[in-house]
């Protein structure tokens, strides 16, 4: 998820290299409060993501500040694995949360690499079909589509690793699985504790019924995060598609004004400079909110 964050944050910020191009080269004032702006929405990317989506390193660094209050549900789940047991209902619901959690993953992120894919396309044939002025410098059109071509297609790449490292994990749900047992841990005397212990049980009893108290956190986590995973998802459709339609009308509006942009137009180009940070926002918070939303499970054991 690192890996994310860096392409998201280049989404972002390589864009801004568009606009050193012919058609606001003589605007220095205006230009260096774009590179400013962009490179601060830039950091707050970086910095905001790990909020919405909870990366490995997060996990790790909670882990280690931890006992190993929870060995008694690794021990439990560790022999489950090991046996590759098929018969607990339990281990069964737990691997088969674990298994959808990646699965939605897959499916998700394949669909946003396939959108950013064919507009990676798109956007570099445009840019061969571009005019270059008579003076030899890119024009405002030809740097937008050259640098926007460029962020899609690292995105896209960068999407389609983590879509193949979550598909291992739905292939061989075991191995993964296993994995993630060594992070199941918990302080004495806290909420979590009380939860390990209550799932250690279930899956001890192999009871096809959730725990009470297990069932209860599921249910406060879907109260607030099935609502969030839709509104991310139409706002994440909804930005896109303003987003589309702004950087339109600049290159529209590009060929004509010869880099003299008015104040409309400076307000324009910085409203779609902050559109394209938070629509790579949105995203991951669409992808991060539904994962959640459908293996509800493994998140609640890992981040209750």
């Amino acid at each position: 998820m690192i890996l994310m964050l860096v392409l998201v944050s280049i989404g972002g910020l390589v864009l801004l290299r568009a606009l050193v191009g012919q058609a606001i080269v003589r605007q220095q004032h205006w230009q260096r409060a774009i590179l400013a702006i962009g490179f601060l929405l830039g950091v707050l990317v970086v910095y905001s993501i790990p909020i919405f989506w909870p990366t490995s390193s997060n996990l790790e660094a909670d882990a280690s500040s931890q006992s190993s209050n929870g060995a008694g549900l690794q021990a439990t789940l560790a022999r489950l694995n090991q046996a590759e047991s098929t018969t607990n209902p339990a281990y069964t619901t737990l691997l088969n949360d674990y298994t959808t959690y990646h699965a939605v993953l897959v499916v998700e992120g394949g669909l946003f690499t396939l959108a950013l894919g064919a507009l990676s396309i798109v956007l570099w044939r445009r840019f061969k079909r571009a005019k270059t002025p008579n003076q030899g410098f890119w024009s405002f059109e030809r740097n937008v589509y050259a640098y926007v071509g460029l962020a899609s297609t690292t995105l896209a790449l960068g999407l389609l690793l983590i879509v193949a490292a979550n598909l291992s994990n739905v292939i061989n749900a075991q191995a993964g699985f296993a994995k993630t047992i060594p992070d199941l841990r918990s302080s004495a005397g806290t909420p979590k504790a009380a939860l390990y212990q209550a799932v250690d049980s279930w899956a001890e009893t192999g009871s096809a019924a959730t725990p009470t108290i297990l069932q209860h956190q599921i249910d406060n986590r879907l109260a607030w995060q099935g609502p969030k995973a839709l509104v991310a998802s139409i706002l994440l459709l909804v930005f896109a598609f303003a987003t589309a339609k702004l950087w339109q009308k600049l290159i529209r509006a590009s060929r004509s004004n010869q880099g003299r942009w008015k104040l409309q137009g400076q307000a324009q180009l910085a409203l779609g400079i902050l559109a394209v940070p938070t629509t790579g926002l949105l995203m991951i918070m669409a992808l991060a909110n539904t994962q959640a939303s459908l293996a509800p499970i493994t998140l609640t054991l890992l981040f209750s």
